[in-house]
């Protein structure tokens, strides 16, 4: 699992400093919902503190991490999921 967060940081670095803080644009977008959600559950098994340590080491995929991490809806989700969902899959 250790090539994984490199090539995500590779991918995810020239779309995120066109607009210094969401991915495409600069308001939160479903694409950053969509790899949040991935990235969190693969990582964090959806956990709502801290940066997950895989990605640490890069600082742009942190960043954009804890930004998307501590808009308040996705806080509040991560903290009081909704009863009946299932299990994270990773």
């Amino acid at each position: 699992m250790r090539l994984w967060p490199p090539a995500a940081a590779a991918f995810y670095t020239p779309y995120s400093s066109c607009n210094e803080k969401f991915t495409f644009i600069p308001q939160l977008t479903y694409a950053d919902i969509v790899v949040f959600t991935f990235l969190n559950s693969y990582f964090m098994k959806g956990k709502a503190e801290g940066i997950p340590e895989q990605l640490k080491e890069h600082p742009t995929l942190s960043a954009w991490y804890e930004l998307v991490r501590t808009v308040p809806k996705i806080l509040q989700w991560l903290k009081n999921p909704p009863a009946g969902l299932i299990d994270y899959l990773y």
